[in-house]
């Protein structure tokens, strides 16, 4: 009874869905996207505005272009433009076109797509005009089978699209948020994960404007520009990204609430981590939804669930899990796939801004999972040349690759605890004072497993400022500066204290705190630091909450300001600043990156001044009582306080 209400190019999508089904859940759950189903009978629009969700966060980003101009001299100068750029082509070129060109025909044979047409045959199937789209060859590693990606970007076809949310991802870190409820409720828990993958993604969602769902591409046999006109929605265009999620969210939402799975999705990607006893019954509900609904899962991207499954790139080990511990590595072949990249771009000494950007997208997701942020501050070189125009390598950029070739090259996995651990939280306090070109840092440092106090305060050396773009107000890299002392003294000082520790560090410096959490920031010198801090952080494993605290009530402005008479009385303990010098601060990351691949491992012993310095509980309650620090038994040190 529904089919009447369909269009021929939706009805050959939408045919085989369970529309009825699908809005009976829809009604039933109270789903706040109340017209998804609908949709699957009339079509998604291509352009112009897209409907309010509420399942997507807000964003709003308005049409700049009207979609229902004539486009008729648009296409004429496309057929062009495609007809000049397939004239000039290289041998390799037109070889990927060929490939791209069999692709598309092959959508054809399989009922996603209709054509090929020429100009005229479009003219004389949409009277009132239509709106086509480049179809490009796209490679994903240079030596990727090729993907045909439609450029709505240039046609305008995203300009003309008025979007009121944008969607939130999901990462690779779902296996190890689900190991940890399951832990809190079930205890020491067996997990295993498993993946699925819905076919065609956009495709299977109908287009309810055909006149402007077609592409143009290159034939290479006939040497022709020829169309064709897609039933599914194309792969480039923001609204085919915004409706798409509609459904795996819907499905997601159908599964938690009707079957108690624990499953989420990163677009087509569907993940599933559970006990070991009903991950296989959860993923094979997953696969009887979609079959009851009409939608199709890829069978040969099916992961059955077990112990060890990648997701995102990113490979989740439950093999340790009953010690409250998930481990991840970059998939194998992703890894190879990155370097082969890499490597491409320092053989041909170029680096296109389209580069850039895939390059960027892909390091950013891939080593954020496993790295953390030690790998986003040297992506500040492609974020440069993304927005740019130029193509050659610079030193800059060649520093980057080189640092994530090293890091990809052989990795450690990265290790997460989940359960909480049984230390108490390491309290820190660190803050700069920069007046008339003098630099001063200062941290306090409090361990409450044994009530031990520590401070150190250091004079910031001038080949350090000279370093700054702007030595007489760089407080802002300062503040980063002291951050990052604290550690690098602990380092040296007692490294247990710190290594696989969760720590809440205060700084009264908002810039300088966003700027060590989200490991990057917009300042070269400031960006560094932050680099440094990272991987000093990867390699010691410990955690950092972040927090501000007002300067009059940031009790490390005493030391910063060369001022130790409250700390003394305190029995706070002296510790010698430990900073780097000219040539090590000056290390490529790769250098850096080197150290920290040797992580230290636990139990190594402390220095044995550390073990001098360290006092029992008892030593400091009587030291705190007489009055006195136990500098008293120290010798003075230089840029400390004295100990009369």
């Amino acid at each position: 009874g529904l089919i009447p209400l369909m269009s021929p190019t939706v009805y050959e999508i939408s045919r085989r869905y369970n529309i009825q089904g699908m809005q009976h859940l829809i009604d039933e759950l109270q789903y706040p996207d109340a017209t998804l189903a609908q949709c699957f009978l009339t079509g998604f629009n291509l352009v112009g505005y897209l409907q309010e969700t509420g399942i997507h966060r807000s964003k709003l980003s308005p049409a700049t272009e009207n979609p229902y101009r004539c486009h008729h001299a648009d296409n004429k100068r496309l057929v062009g433009s495609i007809r000049r750029r397939a004239m000039k082509a290289t041998p390799e070129q037109l070889a990927d076109l060929q490939e791209c060109y069999d692709k598309s025909l092959q959508e054809v044979t399989e009922g996603w797509a209709e054509g090929p047409f020429s100009f005229n045959d479009l003219c004389e199937r949409f009277p009132n005009g239509f709106w086509a789209m480049r179809r490009n060859a796209h490679r994903r590693y240079p030596d990727a089978p090729v993907r045909p990606v439609d450029d709505a970007r240039r046609s305008g076809h995203n300009k003309a699209t008025h979007c009121s949310e944008s969607i939130s991802c999901e990462n690779a870190d779902f296996g190890c948020r689900m190991a940890a409820i399951f832990h809190s409720m079930l205890g020491p828990t067996m997990m295993h994960i498993g993946t699925d993958d819905l076919t065609k993604a956009f495709r299977q969602l109908p287009c309810s404007e055909p006149h402007f769902n077609v592409v143009a591409q290159w034939d290479p046999k006939a040497k022709l520009v020829r169309f064709f006109v897609l039933r599914g929605l194309p792969f480039g265009c923001v609204s085919s990204v915004l409706h798409f999620n509609r459904l795996p969210a819907f499905i997601c939402t159908v599964m938690r609430c009707y079957f108690g799975v624990c499953v989420t999705n990163f677009y087509d990607d569907y993940c599933i981590a559970e006990p070991a006893s009903t991950a296989a019954s959860a993923q094979w509900c997953l696969r009887r939804v979609h079959e009851i609904l009409g939608f199709l899962l890829d069978p040969s991207k099916h992961m059955k669930a077990a112990v060890m499954n990648p997701f995102l790139g990113v490979v989740t080990d439950f093999s340790q899990v009953l010690h409250g511990v998930v481990i991840f590595r970059i998939k194998n072949d992703r890894r190879q796939k990155l370097l082969r990249a890499l490597q491409a771009l320092l053989d041909s000494r170029k680096c296109t801004p389209a580069s850039a950007s895939s390059m960027r997208g892909k390091l950013y997701f891939t080593a954020g999972t496993c790295f953390g942020r030690i790998g986003v501050p040297a992506l500040q070189a492609f974020t440069n040349r993304q927005y740019s125009s130029a193509t050659r390598l610079t030193p800059a950029l060649t520093a980057a690759i080189l640092f994530f070739i090293a890091l990809l090259t052989d990795p450690p996995p990265k290790v997460t605890q989940f359960i909480r651990s049984t230390r108490k939280v390491l309290l820190v306090w660190s803050d700069a004072m920069l007046q008339d070109g003098v630099g001063r840092l200062g941290f306090v440092v409090h361990d409450p497993s044994d009530d031990l106090t520590l401070y150190s305060s250091y004079l910031v050396p001038q080949w350090m400022l000279l370093m700054f773009a702007h030595p007489l107000h760089c407080i802002g890299q300062l503040e980063i500066m002291a951050a990052l002392m604290v550690y690098i003294t602990l380092d040296s000082y007692d490294p247990d204290m710190v290594r696989d520790r969760d720590i809440i560090h205060f700084v009264d410096n908002t810039s300088a705190i966003m700027g060590l959490y989200k490991g990057y920031s917009p300042s070269p010198d400031s960006c560094r630091l932050i680099q440094i801090f990272h991987l000093l952080m990867a390699r010691m494993n410990f955690r950092v909450w972040w927090e501000w605290v007002a300067s009059k009530a940031n009790i490390s402005d005493l030391p910063s300001r060369d001022d130790y008479d409250l700390l003394i009385r305190w029995a706070a303990t002296w510790v010698a600043p430990e900073w780097m010098t000219a040539e090590t601060y000056n290390s490529s990351f790769k250098v850096w990156l080197v150290r920290t691949l040797k992580r230290d491992q636990p139990g190594s012993p402390a220095s044995p001044s550390a073990h001098r310095q360290r006092m029992s509980g008892g030593a400091r309650r009587i030291a705190r009582a007489s009055g006195r620090s136990a500098l008293a038994a120290m010798p003075p040190v230089t840029g400390g306080p004295s100990a009369s």
